[in-house]
């Protein structure tokens, strides 16, 4: 509908805006037509209803819902006990926002107390050389600076090599920020070791070491394990040890399972001198490395792979002993060896044990696959990744069990090896020469790229955590378990190695022994900062 319209004429519009007692003389007349206005509408917001005669009106804006307390502070009910001599509080506004809320004068006093703390010691373990009597005895103790996530051995990096100086095998990752502290190097300078030969001059320690004294590592593994003892003897410039039946720390056979050979073939004793079979039966005994100066032991135990049917006790191995099953060997050597160590005044033994296996148990299916005219090389079937990995984990528990005390256990990754036949040679009796005859073919592979790879990532998935399909992590089920990455780290580098299986102490040998060194030294700071509750905690 359209607005009316109305006839104005400007002199009463002027008088309707001009004051009382003003005059109009003053305003000239420009025209006599007068000129339509539009006046606008009003627009009401109640509906009327013609029918009912009902006028609805227009919805309240919305309100808080008040509480008892609200109404009561607002005088809508009145309560003498509770009645106040302030004024009662207006109502909130629905378009208003909720005040916030401010910290109290005392929160923020402690909160710039523990901020300004903080970044003093942060400044002062930047500023402290790292030699320094205050860095070793007060910053080395510092928790936050062992929260942090870098590991070098497990970072992106390459593995220098020199094979002319011991010292300068170092990985190196590719951040900058994560560099490997070279233990190994410091403790060979703080010992005096020049080229394998522990110097009679002292020198003022560079680095304290003090995280090393009265400590013990303890290695179950295979070969690999006991050339890292002699390694690491040999570069500290000092001898191994072989625990034969007549030494101190020898365990004492058991009644169940005696320590007994098992019985093998005649061909392979009388093929081996008597020097040489004494070398391949001690193979399999215990080594110690005692560093006298800072009284740490290194100690390896020897055990024949997972399985539990004792497969190489009718076997020709010359370097086994009985029992085979390696929780049989937990109870009857390793614990028996570790009690006479504990006994010597090594209480806390073991402060690190390094577990691994895996030649034995690819050795035993390589002998089963060419019993059944099978090849060697192809991937390993489900069920053998699916068992190896469920006795991975039992063996870890058992473990875990078994040394509760201690402060870091770590699982060795195997290398992988390029010449099989060497390799097979070595794995069989070590002292046998390679064979020069090109007619014959060399045997099946037992170590194949692939099956060593399929046991690698069977294990990660153990003491790593995972990932979902929603992306979601998923913790590891021993996460309490560290991975050493020596078999990966050692990708390419065989040829620097005195044979394909076993590591020469360069870069082999050092690369392990400084992980060896990280390891413990992580382990023991972390102890120190948070102490471990072993007895009272539900995993044991």
């Amino acid at each position: 509908m359209t607005a009316p319209y109305t006839e104005v004429s400007a002199a009463s519009v002027v008088s309707s805006v001009t004051p009382p007692g003003a005059g109009q003389g003053h305003l000239r007349r420009r025209s006599s037509v007068t000129s339509p206005t539009r006046i606008t509408p009003f627009i009401s917001h109640m509906v009327y209803d013609e029918k009912t005669g009902e006028i609805s009106l227009p919805p309240s804006p919305p309100l808080y819902s008040w509480k008892e307390k609200d109404q009561s502070a607002l005088g809508l009910y009145h309560d003498e006990k509770t009645a106040s001599s302030k004024p009662p509080r207006l109502p909130p506004y629905a378009w208003s926002s909720e005040p916030t809320r401010k910290l109290t004068r005392p929160w923020i006093t402690v909160l710039t107390v523990a901020g300004c703390t903080i970044s003093l010691f942060v400044l002062l373990s930047y500023l402290v050389p790292e030699g320094s009597r205050v860095n070793q005895t007060i910053l080395s103790r510092i928790p936050f600076k062992l929260s942090s996530t870098c590991n070098p051995y497990a970072a992106f990096g390459s593995l220098k090599v020199d094979p002319n100086e011991p010292d300068n095998n170092q990985y190196l990752p590719f951040d900058p920020k994560c560099r490997a502290p070279s233990f190994l190097a410091k403790l060979r300078a703080d010992s005096n070791v020049v080229h394998g030969v522990a110097g009679s001059k002292t020198t003022q320690p560079t680095t304290d070491f003090s995280w090393m004294f009265n400590k013990t590592v303890l290695l179950i593994g295979d070969s690999v394990d006991r050339e890292h003892v002699e390694n690491f003897c040999q570069l500290m410039g000092l001898e191994a040890e072989v625990v034969r039946k007549t030494h101190r720390f020898a365990p004492n056979p058991t009644p169940v399972r005696s320590a007994s050979k098992s019985v093998h073939s005649v061909e392979k004793p009388e093929r081996l001198g008597k020097r040489g079979f004494r070398v391949v039966r001690d193979a399999g005994l215990p080594r110690i490395c005692y560093v006298p100066k800072y009284d740490f032991m290194l100690a390896s135990v020897f055990h024949f792979g997972l399985d539990q049917e004792d497969y190489w006790r009718g076997s020709r191995m010359p370097q086994y002993s009985s029992p085979g099953m390696f929780e049989h060997r937990l109870t009857d050597v390793i614990q028996p060896f570790l009690a006479n160590i504990r006994a010597s005044g090594r209480p806390s033994a073991p402060d690190y044990v390094e577990v691994s296996s895996a030649s034995w148990d690819l050795a035993r299916w390589a002998e089963e696959d060419i019993d059944a005219m099978k090849e060697t090389e192809n991937a390993l079937m489900t069920d053998r990744v699916t068992w190896y990995r469920f006795r991975v984990g039992q063996v870890l528990e058992k473990v875990r069990k078994a040394f509760p005390l201690a402060k870091a256990k770590t699982w060795r990754t195997m290398h992988y090896p390029l010449d099989q036949v060497a390799e097979h040679d070595y794995f069989m009796d070590k002292i046998n020469t390679r064979t020069t005859n090109t007619t014959s073919s060399p045997p099946p592979p037992s170590f194949p790229h692939n099956r060593i790879s399929q046991l690698d990532q069977a294990v990660r998935t153990l003491v790593l955590p995972t990932t979902d399909v929603d992306g979601r992590s998923i913790p590891a089920p021993h996460s309490d378990f560290r991975l050493n990455e020596w078999g990966r780290i050692l990708k390419g580098h065989e040829a620097h190695q005195k044979d394909r299986l076993h590591g020469d102490p360069i870069p082999g040998g050092y690369l392990w022994a400084d992980i060896m060194l990280y390891e413990l030294h992580h382990g023991v700071k972390i102890s120190e900062a948070q102490p471990m509750r072993a007895l009272d905690s539900p995993l044991y």
